[in-house]
């Protein structure tokens, strides 16, 4: 009423003109004095526990004088009314008599608009105050940017329940007063926390640079695109040279676009340049992972507070969602498929094994390849991002079960190029024996294969290996059998030329290559049904059906992926084993029509016996530092009965025999039983039958048939056989019939006492 003195009649008095103008500047101080309190009271008592608050002075600690002054004037003359008032008034109150202030001054839409247009500076204050406080006193044990997260929305809840106090009192005051203006909104107050959050975020995560990055970088795209051919059914998302990630349009963007070009408010600008100087921690993509569950969780308070039920996210959530799946996971899966790519494409790739120190360290009884270990670590990050980015599981076990796959591809190559180097009519022998079903089933039917796949289970369970656990005990007399058969059908598919140079594996070192990839191939389908393990375990506590579901899918696919590698592993086991055998054949069978006269040679050792003993010693000291003691065990055992049968068998290709030359085929036996004993431990009883079958070419064929009749076959028909051949050929040469007499008479004999052996 005061301000319409100098209206009317009086509207030329100069004196009351001169009152009005001081009235009027009066009014517009004690409207930006009440506009300002209310400012402190929403953005600023909130944070005064902070430590950082006693640094500010004046209004900014605690009360302003002003504002005192204003409430205790206030308090007395309502003390009628309420004689219960203490000395601290509640905010809702403060601000309900502040907002009246604004009304009786018929300054409401105005205090509203400037109250709006203010509000993300003030959110962006609150950010700073906190910023300081946790640098200046950060908790130990808690990563500073979790820190920032939880102090910060502690105090924007606080922020938050104010502003809807001052929504209610503008709501009051409008009412009773009866202005007619648009009132304070419950969601504006969300909406600017998300556009200040998103505007943090933008610096934590570094946003900005990531898409320049993917802007200025069209090559590093194309690298990627090269590896995508060694890793099938990986499927680019994008064009490389659109940006990973756009800003036009997002909800943070059009505020701070607004914000930036009003020049009312260049306040914020500044404000903004000083909060881009502190940090809590250094701007890293990565930091998504450490706040995403708790800024999750802020979200879905968010989206309750503003009554979501439409379905569509609120910003903060889009914009958080869409940054994970259209840059980080993208940049992630280009950086890990970088990494594989570089691991196994190296020279040394399949050579390269870890030190003892590291093996030790892994809980690992033997070195494996430095890069499958290097590429379960890439694998490892996307477990980790599993746990950390839980509502993408689906598209990071996507990325997963690609690499993996791709590197089973990759494995299978490996193998390949060790096994298969040249053109495939020159395969190697073990691995074109091991492609034969029936000796690839026989030899998995052992008791010593099924023992071992027992061993290796409970060797991983940590727990000692139990009787049951395995297949009944075999007797010395049953391994001897087994021995034997396995001896004979390798041989039965030997061809008439032996083994040449060309179907062996001749360099060692490519043979421990093979070992290091079985313990690697063993070890990482370990490591993959570990996350199948755990996958298993996150379906158990999925409370949704249809994630429940959908998980369920990729484990079947990791359970099939664990199993090819354990495939392989035992396929380069297997290969190993058949590959001692083998070379054993190349070395003790004659070549071809070859024949051996022995007659008047030297009794020293056969040169090629020699060079099959220190093979096998240099595959022994090549295979036990790579593979587990019971894996060589597998390989070794059972060779004294082969080679015995080999050294046997080749009596046939004798055209004469002397005493010489049985002491040099004893020789040859003696060599290469110290050589096996050395090797397995144990002495090879086999070569002792093999050597007692040499004396019997210092008999006549009438002792040999009579030993037979009194002591019953020690030695199969057909050694027996050789062994009358060769003796026929040398002594009665002249008598072509004295050899079909003694056979008969053999036959007869063992007719009668029956073939044990």
């Amino acid at each position: 009423a005061a301000l319409n003195i100098g209206n009317g009649a009086l509207e030329g008095v100069e004196a009351l003109r001169e009152l009005k103008n001081e009235l009027y500047g009066k009014k517009t101080k004690l409207y930006e004095q009440l506009l300002l309190e209310i400012l402190h009271v929403v953005y600023v008592e909130p944070t005064k526990e902070l430590n950082t608050f006693v640094r500010d002075s004046g209004s900014m600690r605690g009360k302003s004088k002003w504002r005192r002054k204003f409430l205790d004037s206030s308090n007395k003359s309502s003390l009628s009314n309420n004689e219960s008032v203490g000395e601290e008034m509640s905010f809702e109150s403060e601000l309900g008599k502040l907002v009246e202030c604004l009304a009786l001054l018929n300054m409401l839409p105005e205090a509203l608009d400037n109250i709006k247009m203010r509000m993300q500076s003030e959110i962006l204050g609150v950010v700073g105050r906190v910023t300081k406080a946790v640098v200046t006193h950060s908790k130990e044990g808690v990563h500073p940017l979790v820190d920032l997260l939880d102090t910060l929305t502690q105090q924007l809840r606080k922020v938050a329940s104010r502003h809807e106090s001052l929504c209610n009192s503008f709501q009051k005051a409008a009412k009773i007063h009866k202005i007619s203006c648009l009132t304070l909104q419950r969601s504006d107050i969300w909406s600017t926390i998300q556009a200040v959050l998103q505007l943090l975020l933008t610096d934590y995560l570094d946003i900005q640079n990531t898409t320049n990055e993917s802007q200025q970088s069209p090559a590093y795209q194309d690298h990627i695109g090269d590896i995508s051919f060694y890793f099938a059914r990986r499927k680019l998302q994008r064009s490389r040279k659109l940006p990973l990630f756009k800003f036009e349009y997002s909800a943070h963007n059009n505020v701070t676009e607004d914000l930036l070009n009003n020049p009312t408010l260049s306040t914020l600008s500044d404000g903004s340049k000083e909060r881009d100087k502190l940090l809590v921690c250094m701007p890293d993509p990565f930091n998504i992972t450490v706040i995403y569950t708790p800024l999750q969780k802020f979200i879905e308070e968010i989206e309750e507070a503003i009554s979501f039920t439409s379905g569509v996210p609120c910003t903060l959530n889009t914009f958080v969602n869409d940054y994970v799946k259209d840059v980080f996971i993208g940049r992630e899966q280009s950086r890990i498929l970088l990494k594989i790519e570089t691991a196994t494409k190296s020279s040394d790739a399949w050579r390269a094994a870890t030190t003892p120190q590291v093996a030790t360290e892994m809980g690992i009884f033997r070195p494996l390849l430095q890069s499958t270990v290097q590429v379960s670590d890439s694998i490892r990050e996307l477990e980790l991002l599993l746990d950390s980015l839980p509502h993408h599981k689906i598209q990071i076990l996507e990325i997963l079960v690609g690499l993996i796959r791709g590197y089973t591809e990759t494995c299978y190559a490996a193998y390949r190029g060790i096994v298969q180097p040249e053109p495939e009519d020159k395969r190697l022998c073990s691995a074109a024996w091991l492609k034969d079903e029936d000796i690839n089933r026989f030899l998995k039917s052992l008791p010593n294969w099924t023992d071992l796949q027992a061993q290796k289970s409970h060797h991983r369970s940590g727990r000692p290996l139990k009787r049951e656990d395995t297949t009944e005990e075999e007797s010395p007399e049953d391994v001897r059998q087994r021995n034997i058969k396995e001896a004979e059908i390798l041989a039965s598919n030997l061809g008439e030329g032996g083994v040449s140079q060309q179907e062996i594996i001749s360099d060692t070192m490519q043979l421990k290559c093979l070992a290091q990839l079985q313990e690697s191939m063993e070890w990482f389908a370990w490591r993959v049904s570990q996350i199948t393990f755990r996958l298993k375990k996150s379906i158990s506590n999925s409370a949704s059906d249809t994630a429940s579901h959908n998980l369920s899918e990729y484990v079947v696919i990791l359970v099939s992926l664990s199993q090819e590698f354990e495939e392989l592993a035992n396929t380069c086991l297997l290969v190993l084993h058949l590959e001692v055998r083998v070379q054993c054949f190349h070395y003790l069978m004659p070549r071809g029509n070859q024949t051996s006269k022995q007659k008047g040679m030297s009794q020293d050792p056969d040169p090629r016996v020699l060079d099959l003993s220190r093979v096998l010693v240099s595959l022994d000291e090549a295979l036990s530092s790579s593979l587990q003691t019971r894996k060589t065990k597998y390989i070794f055992e059972g060779l004294g009965q082969l080679i015995a049968k080999i050294l046997m068998s080749t009596m046939q290709y004798m055209e004469r025999i002397d005493e010489s030359a049985v002491h040099k085929m004893c020789r040859n036996v003696f060599t290469l039983q110290q050589t096996l004993t050395n090797i397995t431990m144990a002495r090879e009883v086999a070569l002792d039958h093999a050597r007692t079958y040499f004396h019997l070419f210092f008999l006549k064929p009438e002792d040999i048939l009579n030993e037979v009749l009194e002591k019953g076959a020690e030695y199969t028909e057909l050694e027996y056989m050789n062994a009358l051949q060769l003796i026929c050929r040398t002594y009665d040469s002249e008598d072509g019939n004295s050899t079909q007499r003694y056979l008969q008479k053999l036959s007869d004999i063992l007719g009668e006492v029956g073939v044990t052996v």
